[in-house]
């Protein structure tokens, strides 16, 4: 799975960790990087932190110190795309 999340390019002077299920995976800091618009952060997320939790994960933006987590303007889990396989024919 994947943790996507869309944040505005004009935030700037925030940094702060993302948490899944207790576990730090990424940490972010936001500084004007896209001015004037959203732009989207993809995160993977390991499959031993959702193996367990069939129906929801706990997601947590932890803000450092002297700092403000977010803004978060979306946030989506997403599963992996089908695998297509094509077979040769003879």
């Amino acid at each position: 799975m994947t943790l996507l999340c869309t944040y505005w390019g004009d935030d700037f002077g925030r940094t702060f960790d993302i948490l899944v299920n207790g576990q730090k995976i990424a940490t972010e800091t936001l500084a004007h990087s896209k001015p004037g618009k959203f732009y989207d952060v993809d995160y993977p997320l390991a499959p031993a932190l959702t193996a367990n939790n069939a129906n929801a994960i706990v997601i947590l933006f932890r803000a450092h110190h002297d700092s403000y987590a977010g803004g978060v303007f979306n946030c989506a889990t997403l599963k992996p795309a089908p695998r297509i396989v094509t077979i040769p024919q003879h």
